[in-house]
């Protein structure tokens, strides 16, 4: 990470300072994990381009989805998408017009300015998510990584979704297909940020963002961002959507992470800076 640049005043004080991998400079981290359909889009992408590209095929789709994992049931929504005649080149201009706050944009670009690590973990698909991207310069190069189920086109021009976990990841809690839970534990391993829980620690608080520690935030709405939120500790954000499912569930669930709640842009932003990570 030789080319982070330090946190100055947008994290407090108290936050733990490591070493860069080189070993040349201290530094605190920012680790920042998107969630991205109704997260950092304003929109579930996967029943949004069903509505714009083929709205008579939504009640197929919700058929499909009384006896299919959802994952599949997008794989056979893409050929039924295919026969009816649509293109990459169509998805692509499509998504340029799905809904995207503004300031969740430029959050995006204020943080990679100061240097925070990044990433998108969604259960979407990769294609979806690098066609919304591709519309907004310089956006992409801002994620570290994205995370998500992988998406190609075969030689006929039909695509095909497939799972991120391949195998059993063992977690009761989420859907077969990804355990997101797992793949923020990989991500926070790769940043020398985890474990999380065994490194919380009570302390006193002298300014509003959880203090002792690296921080890192995460950013969700649905069911299965429950699981990395309940991975995090007291040193750590979560931004949970307003009235979706995350936002109910953490109101039930024992959790250690910070919890703020939003609803549109301008709540995401405020709440980012009230803990400090935007100063």
């Amino acid at each position: 990470f030789a080319n982070r640049r330090e946190m100055g005043d947008c994290c407090s004080s108290g936050l733990r300072e490591q070493k860069r991998t080189d070993n040349s400079k201290l530094e605190k981290k920012v680790v920042v994990v998107f969630d991205f359909d109704w997260s950092l889009i304003n929109e579930n992408s996967d029943y949004w381009i069903i509505k714009q590209l083929a709205p008579e095929s939504i009640k197929e789709m919700k058929k499909l989805y009384q006896t299919k994992h959802f994952t599949d049931v997008m794989h056979d929504m893409m050929h039924i998408l295919h026969k009816k005649g649509v293109t990459k080149a169509k998805f692509v201009e499509t998504f340029g017009k799905i809904p995207f706050f503004t300031e969740m944009r430029e959050c995006v670009q204020k943080m990679n300015q100061k240097g925070y690590s990044i990433y998108i973990l969604s259960d979407a698909n990769s294609f979806f998510i690098e066609a919304i991207l591709s519309h907004y310069d310089g956006l992409r190069s801002c994620f570290k990584q994205v995370y998500t189920n992988p998406a190609k086109f075969d030689s006929d021009g039909r695509l095909h979704v497939e799972y991120f976990h391949k195998d059993d990841h063992g977690c009761k809690r989420c859907p077969k297909n990804l355990c997101k839970g797992k793949v923020l534990e990989s991500i926070l391993k790769s940043e020398g940020v985890f474990p999380r829980k065994l490194d919380s620690k009570e302390i006193e608080k002298t300014s509003n963002l959880p203090q002792g520690q690296d921080c890192v935030v995460y950013v969700g709405d649905g069911g299965n961002d429950l699981c990395p939120a309940l991975a995090l500790g007291k040193d750590d954000v979560v931004l949970a959507r307003k009235g979706k499912k995350l936002d109910k569930l953490l109101k039930e669930t024992h959790h250690d992470a910070m919890v703020k709640i939003w609803e549109n842009g301008k709540e995401f932003r405020g709440n980012l800076s009230s803990v400090g990570i935007l100063g």
